[in-house]
């Protein structure tokens, strides 16, 4: 955060959506609601009374459909009002109440809670992908006996830590889930549409400003214009658009770099994916990565998507 912070200014660092004056104007009026403290009280009263009854409800659900594994259904998941991720793959793939739904599934069935390390190699690989050339940088200065930057030696150690998970992710999702009895067709259904969500989500596309990223750069649109203004590249909003436009709506070098990126990590999701009997097609052969992977598709979304940015920004700053 700090070396963030020292590049970029904390400026840089804030989620405001930007309208045509450049300053925040959506979602005002619940600030200032959230101002007064009793209302703000009650809108926090609600919110959690509205989780509550949400889960409450999912729970039903899911005892019904997992009826025949009363013995392992979380009496921790049934008391709480559950936390949800906001960040991370996980977070973009699964947000709000779908998540909810599927963390009260992963705790209620064995065969689903081992399921869950195929989401999580998901996690592990992909974040392996970017990291390693950070961990090789790593080890070349450390056989010159030079100064290793501290974000790099975080990085190194941070890969070893995912390398470690992606050998338990692999033993837990391929092995240990044929200890238990042969998933139900609820069970299967479940397993199948978080792959499916998380091939959508994080691997269905690609980045043409990212490396080792799978997915559209819609969402990281603004952090690239906060970027260029910063201090460190002191952009007008003109120019910052107009380097924007190049790198993400024409081909280039680095969006061929990262298709490499892409099929080198669909080969392998397609080796650690084969041996799970209970996927479609669809996931085990990882088809909607597959179709993500297109430098004329990436750039065709990436115009779309930049033009409606692009109207939202005050040229004129």
């Amino acid at each position: 955060y700090k070396t963030k912070v020292a590049l970029l200014g904390k400026a840089a660092l804030g989620n405001p959506l930007y309208k045509k004056s450049g300053n925040i104007v959506k979602n005002n009026w619940l600030a200032a609601l959230k101002n007064k403290s009793e209302l703000g009280n009650f809108t926090k009263k609600f919110h959690t009374s509205w989780e509550r009854f949400q889960e409450y409800n999912l729970g039903l659900i899911i005892n019904l459909m997992l009826r025949n594994q009363a013995d392992y259904y979380s009496q921790y998941l049934i008391n709480r009002c559950l936390p949800t991720t906001a960040g991370g793959l996980v977070g973009v793939a699964f947000p709000g109440s779908i998540m909810k739904f599927f963390a009260l599934n992963w705790g209620s069935s064995p065969f689903l809670a081992s399921q869950y390390y195929t989401i999580r190699m998901i996690a592990n690989m992909s974040l392996k992908v970017y990291e390693y050339p950070y961990f090789k940088y790593f080890k070349t200065l450390a056989k010159t006996n030079e100064m290793i930057p501290t974000p790099t030696a975080v990085s190194h150690y941070h890969l070893l830590d995912e390398a470690f998970h992606t050998t338990i992710s692999r033993v837990i999702a391929q092995d240990i889930y044929k200890d238990f009895p042969k998933p139900t067709a609820y069970e299967k259904l479940v397993a199948n549409i978080t792959i499916y969500l998380s091939q959508k989500a994080v691997l269905g596309g690609l980045s043409a400003g990212l490396p080792a990223v799978f997915r559209s750069d819609a969402s990281f649109l603004l952090s690239f214009y906060r970027l260029l203004k910063s201090p460190l590249f002191n952009m007008s909003s003109k120019d910052s658009l107009y380097w924007m436009e190049k790198c993400l709506c024409q081909e280039h070098e680095g969006i061929h770099h990262n298709l490499n990126y892409h099929q080198s990590l669909l080969s392998s999701f397609r080796c650690f994916f084969e041996p799970l009997s209970y996927l479609w097609p669809v996931n085990r052969e990882l088809r909607l990565m597959a179709l993500g992977g297109s430098i004329e598709r990436a750039i065709k979304i990436n115009t779309q998507d930049f033009q409606r940015f692009s109207k939202s920004v005050d040229i004129s700053e």
